[in-house]
């Protein structure tokens, strides 16, 4: 199964006629589930496990960005186990079970420079219901190919480029800081970071520029080898909790974002129930206090 986001990119772009037509040189027969939206939710993942099943697919494709990334990890898992995907979350209200069988094999072909996805285990998954957005990892849910290819990543819009360049950034910043991280993860960390600082501002400027497209999926996937994320990605995702629309790594203000200054309140206590970053490895220990004073603060 070829699972790739609800949008229109991969098709006008020409990214899904070409994967199809490698598909079917090599014999391989295909169904597609174009219904992944930007933040993907439990309906995404168990809607497009159950086609898996009910098609009799060997494995899944994701052909897209992170939240397509991320959702076929989940739909790889589910589509071999049973119950819901919040059994396994290890959030609040999540059923924090261990699942009995491992994934299907997963294929990434990333279209972004960002998520850095295509490397880890993890994805992030919104639980409408629930008002919760959390990491969702298990170690068969590594994808076993990936494909990594600047190529792919030419049409992202000026905006989107800067949002997940940023979200690149922020993965190895924060691993810099983390008082969890060991050299190797600093290595990759620092070489994002020169690569980011460098390339970044001419991709946006100039998405047809090939160098600074290349350099940037280069940063992306570096900082996904070691992405050690501390309270700011959780502070995020609890933000992104209430807010289904949010951007991850969008430079943005938070009225503009639909986030009323009194709801801030309810923030601090998400933070303990929902999965980002390490709250445990920040340089300094923060309380609740402290998260609410952060969002006070940065609140525009």
């Amino acid at each position: 199964m070829i699972a790739t986001s609800n949008g229109p990119s991969t098709k006008k772009y020409g990214y899904l006629e070409a994967l199809e037509k490698e598909l079917d040189a090599a014999g391989v027969a295909h169904v597609l589930f174009d219904e992944v939206r930007p933040n993907p939710t439990v309906a995404n993942v168990m809607d497009g496990a159950a086609k898996v099943r009910a098609e009799g697919c060997d494995f899944v494709i994701a052909l897209g960005g992170g939240s397509v990334m991320d959702c076929s990890k989940c739909i790889a898992l589910m589509a071999a186990n049973d119950g819901d995907i919040w059994d396994y979350s290890l959030s609040g209200q999540g059923g924090k079970k261990a699942p009995a069988h491992d994934a299907l094999p997963i294929v990434c072909i990333t279209t972004s420079a960002g998520t850095a996805s295509e490397v880890d285990m993890a994805s992030v998954i919104s639980k409408d219901e629930s008002q919760e957005k959390t990491g969702i990892f298990f170690a068969s849910m590594m994808p076993t190919l990936s494909v990594v290819d600047s190529n792919l990543m030419m049409s992202v819009p000026p905006k989107f480029t800067a949002y997940q360049g940023m979200d690149a950034f922020f993965h190895a910043s924060e691993t810099v800081v983390n008082t969890k991280h060991h050299p190797m993860a600093e290595m990759f960390a620092l070489k994002t970071i020169e690569l980011v600082a460098k390339y970044l501002p001419r991709a946006v400027a100039d998405g047809s520029d090939k160098e600074a497209r290349e350099m940037m999926a280069y940063a992306n996937t570096f900082a996904g080898y070691y992405m050690m994320c501390t309270s700011a990605h959780t502070m995020e995702h609890t933000m992104g909790s209430f807010h289904d629309k949010l951007v991850h790594g969008a430079d943005l203000k938070m009225s503009e974002a639909g986030i009323t200054k009194d709801e801030l309140k309810l923030y601090p206590k998400k933070v303990h129930e929902v999965l980002g970053g390490d709250i445990t490895a920040d340089p300094l220990a923060l309380s609740d206090e402290d998260y609410l004073a952060i969002y006070e603060a940065a609140y525009k």
